[in-house]
């Protein structure tokens, strides 16, 4: 078999990996940890049982479950018998999960929990990941693990995974074994991992991004550690990983977390950690200066912020969105080396990624090997490489009005290059909001603006075909309306370094917002339409 084959599928990378690694630990989850070794058993236990319920190369499989040791066993499993992975997260509403297994053709059906394989009908085959009719491990022979390595095909599909976007019905991404395997091939080298370092995830497993980091992960050689935002404070510090993935919201919180920290020791502290963030940032735009401050924050602060991630870190990755500047240039000053990406689901995912020799802030990426970038007429970031989807499933058009016959992919995002080839995020076309008068406002720069103020937890800017725009917002605890209109007048606007028709006069308070009432995707993203529909009658009334 050829080495333009053996780089080239997520198989390869895999069960190589597992051959190479066998006595490294590769998981952990509370108090158990799984070597390479014992998770190829349990894979192998998975691909030997599919087998005999019929799944045949290129069958779909579905995978309805939460990150946890068991979901990358059941995934790497259905790629060992040949299979498409089709993975989502339980929280799916069971029209939507219909959908989904009614599309893709699922027959066989892994589910996380009970409750996941209550909801799933059509007289499929259901295994359950937390149940006894999971498949027994099995330790597979070396010839079973070249098999596993050599069954699938470059161009063969690896995964469909239906988009949880911000706004329409999922469709379905077609992800071929190239696509993903790019990205396993050349992000290693670009952050220097190397076998045993340690990952923490947080993130949902089926969401391509964290998807992709556990397949880097396991290609690697490296221990992943499962957490969930209740215990991630306490997993960083415990297990001290050399990587941490997650999306902007999460990085939000732990800045805030900090800053509420420091906060309240008192009005000096408050002081001098704002005169050392100003002094770094003096610094590091080459004012001398600003070295004596920056200095100062590295004795009394940064330190300790960088101690609550482990303080082993080699680097931070971001990715799922734009990260608001202040966040980015607070672990910037805290020394922690915070790697910003951008990608989609529909190229598996990552396109660019932050030079860790020229990390520069507010921008979102170079673009990796083997990637090429460009921005349209309309400003929207295109992309072509090896990673871009085959296609959306059982959808040509849909399809033709986004992949053109060159290979570019149309991303819908807003951006602009620097002449480095530095990518910067401008906003999400289908996002921008258009006012009565006809002038286009991105949401996004006037929501960071108010959030880094600390009153909110969550902005949406509303305003679609308005006069003015307006904002719902869930603020932070004790947080009066006085101070709201306050940061408004302060923050949007001219005098927040905005165009006079981006100011933002009028706002609502709402409850908070979660992926568990379908308001945010599992990424945190906020999903604008629903959001909207469900606060129609307080918008109108916004606008009475």
């Amino acid at each position: 078999m050829g080495s333009t084959h053996a780089v080239n599928t997520v198989n390869r990378f895999v069960f190589e990996a597992l051959s190479r690694h066998a006595a490294r630990p590769m998981q952990t989850a509370r108090d158990r940890t799984w070597t390479f070794a014992e998770a190829a058993a349990a894979i192998h236990g998975v691909a030997r049982r599919l087998r005999d319920l019929g799944v045949k190369p290129g069958d779909r499989v579905g995978l309805i479950a939460e990150n946890s040791p068991r979901w990358l066993h059941a995934y790497a499993g259905i790629l060992a018998a040949g299979g498409v992975v089709v993975p989502r997260g339980t929280d799916i509403g069971e029209e939507e999960l219909g959908h989904i297994l009614d599309h893709s053709g699922c027959e066989v059906v892994f589910a996380g929990t009970d409750a996941a394989a209550a909801r799933i009908h059509g007289g499929r085959r259901v295994l359950r990941l937390d149940g006894d009719d999971f498949p027994a491990p099995e330790a597979p022979s070396d010839s079973d693990l070249r098999t596993y390595a050599e069954l699938r095909a470059p161009d063969d599909l690896a995964v469909i995974l239906y988009t949880s976007g911000t706004t329409g019905r999922p469709k379905g991404v077609m992800l071929e074994q190239r696509n993903i395997a790019h990205n396993i091939r050349v992000l290693p080298p670009i952050v220097g991992i190397e076998p045993g370092d340690l990952w923490v995830s947080v993130l949902p497993s089926w969401h391509t991004f964290e998807q992709t980091v556990e397949l880097v992960g396991v290609a690697c050689g490296c221990r992943i550690v499962y957490s969930d935002k209740r215990r991630l404070r306490d997993d960083l510090r415990e297990h001290r990983p050399q990587f941490f993935a997650s999306v902007p919201r999460i990085w939000e919180t732990i800045h805030k977390g900090a800053i509420d920290a420091i906060r309240k020791r008192g009005k000096l502290a408050s002081f001098l950690f704002d005169a050392s963030c100003a002094g770094s940032r003096m610094w590091r735009r080459g004012n001398p200066l600003g070295w004596p401050l920056h200095m100062l924050g590295r004795r009394l602060f940064y330190g300790k912020i960088a101690a609550a991630t482990g303080g082993r870190l080699k680097y931070a990755i971001s990715g799922g969105g734009a990260i608001p500047p202040h966040v980015d240039e607070f672990f910037c000053n805290a020394g922690i080396r915070l790697l910003v990406g951008y990608g989609l689901t529909e190229t598996a995912p990552v396109v660019a990624l932050r030079d860790p020799r020229d990390n520069v802030i507010s921008t979102i990426g170079r673009a990796v090997p083997e990637t090429e970038i460009r921005i349209s007429p309309q400003g929207t970031i295109q992309v072509k490489g090896p990673q871009v989807m085959r296609g959306y499933y059982k959808d040509e058009e849909l399809t033709r009005n986004v992949l053109d016959a060159d290979g570019w992919f149309e991303t819908g995002d807003l951006g602009r290059l620097t002449p480095k080839g530095d990518l910067v995020f401008v906003g999400r076309a289908k996002e921008t909001i258009v006012l009565s008068g006809g002038e286009n406002v991105e949401p996004e720069p006037i929501e960071s603006a108010l959030l880094k103020t600390g009153l909110f937890h969550q902005v949406m800017v509303v305003g679609q075909d308005r006069k003015a725009l307006a904002a719902l917002v869930v603020p932070e605890a004790n947080v009066t309306d006085e101070r709201i209109h306050d940061a408004l007048k302060r923050c949007t606007g001219v005098p927040g370094g905005f165009r006079t028709f981006e100011a933002v006069n009028r706002f609502a308070k709402i409850p908070l917002l979660t992926p568990e009432d379908g308001l945010l995707t599992q990424t945190l993203k906020m999903r604008r339409n629903a959001i909207a529909a469900r606060y129609a009658n307080t918008i109108d009334a916004l606008y009475a």
